[in-house]
């Protein structure tokens, strides 16, 4: 009797946090939009197009992820399965996200 209170209690409190981060998924993809947004005006007003472009293409990539993230969550919440695809494709869209960001770098940014 106890245990199977204990189990409802937790199964209750895991779906809280799922949607305490489904909430959080969804304001940090619209401060990142906004962040893309910021830097597609300083690019253009700048006149540094390309980079800009990479930058904020890089931006837009954390989207992509945050997007990925949102889909499984959606998906857990709905039906309690969590695919493992979610977190192959994280890696892979953070991969590319790393190689448009190194691609943007001018050879000045890289000494520190």
């Amino acid at each position: 009797m106890f245990e199977n209170r204990l189990i409802l209690l937790l199964s209750h409190f895991n779906k809280l946090l799922h949607i305490a981060l489904a909430i959080a998924l969804v304001i940090a993809s619209l401060m990142v939009i906004w962040q893309f947004s910021v830097e597609v005006i300083n690019a253009v007003v700048s006149g540094h197009l390309v980079r800009g472009f990479l930058q904020s293409l890089g931006t837009l990539f954390l989207v992509w992820t945050l997007s990925s993230l949102i889909s499984a969550e959606t998906s857990y919440l709905q039906n309690g399965i969590f695919q493992v695809r979610v977190f192959i494709e994280v890696v892979i869209i953070t991969l590319l996200r790393q190689i448009i960001v190194d691609l943007s770098r001018s050879p000045a940014d890289n000494k520190i």
